[in-house]
């Protein structure tokens, strides 16, 4: 089977009319925003529920609540995919693939790191995920549930939806650099909310930093699926490069 090279798979898309551009802007941008309005209103309802049958427990909240807005990606994406067909490839990795599963791990902590030394100097603080709220109470068990969930539910759900389903539709009018630009910008935006339940000022300096690593680690991801052609082995780096982010967490307050 003949092997394309990045330069052959980041070729420009065929010129398409006005009309189509701006309909796949409008369907990108639709499923960008159905996957943040949703997850927020899913997650928002069953704590609403919660509250009136259990009481407020945030822990309780993160973990079932953000199970359900993670379900809600795959809904989304499979509700449009059985109404417009991409093609979504999910094969076995093959050696070399295996490869970039390591490069699109290596590569966002690179971007991690040098992004976090530029902070250093600037002297911006560091933003507060969700996630890290939560875990103040109980690391362990938070930041281990966390690691499986990212393994086997979130890293599927978000490169279905976003590689799969948005730079898949992205690309069949724009061509693939300009699907993967638009997809980044979409996956940096989704993760806002984290922050804001973390508990972070959205609009700051800290914040901003980190949704800008967020967006060159979706970049990564993306060109790494164009090379490919296998969303496998973009949920394995996602998985694997967001577990690695959490075992190094729960490292650092078990020290």
């Amino acid at each position: 089977m003949a092997t394309r090279t990045t330069a052959e798979t980041l070729a420009p898309a065929p010129t398409t009319t006005d009309g189509g551009r701006l309909r796949t802007l409008l369907v990108a941008s639709g499923l960008l925003g159905a996957a943040v309005v949703g997850g927020v209103a899913v997650l928002e309802t069953f704590r609403l529920v919660q509250a009136a049958v259990y009481g407020e427990d945030f822990l309780l909240t993160f973990a079932v609540g953000g199970t359900l807005s993670t379900l809600f990606l795959f809904v989304l994406a499979f509700a449009y995919l059985r109404g417009h067909p991409i093609a979504v490839p999910v094969r076995r990795p093959s050696r070399r693939q295996l490869g970039w599963v390591g490069v699109g791990i290596v590569a966002p902590l690179l971007a991690g790191v040098v992004l976090s030394m530029v902070g250093s100097v600037l002297g911006v603080g560091g933003a507060t995920n969700g996630l890290d709220s939560v875990a103040a109470a109980n690391p362990v068990l938070v930041y281990s549930l966390a690691f499986v969930s990212v393994l086997v539910l979130i890293a599927p759900a978000e490169e279905l939806l976003f590689r799969g389903v948005v730079q898949g539709r992205l690309r069949e009018t724009f061509g693939p650099v300009a699907a993967i630009g638009v997809t980044s910008v979409g996956f940096a935006l989704a993760h806002v909310a984290t922050y804001w339940w973390g508990g972070s000022e959205v609009i700051s300096a800290g914040v901003g930093l980190s949704l800008l690593s967020i967006a060159i680690t979706s970049v990564v991801f993306g060109a790494i699926y164009e090379h490919t052609r296998n969303l496998t082995v973009v949920v394995l780096a996602h998985g694997l490069f967001n577990a690695l982010l959490i075992a190094v967490s729960l490292a650092v307050v078990l020290s």
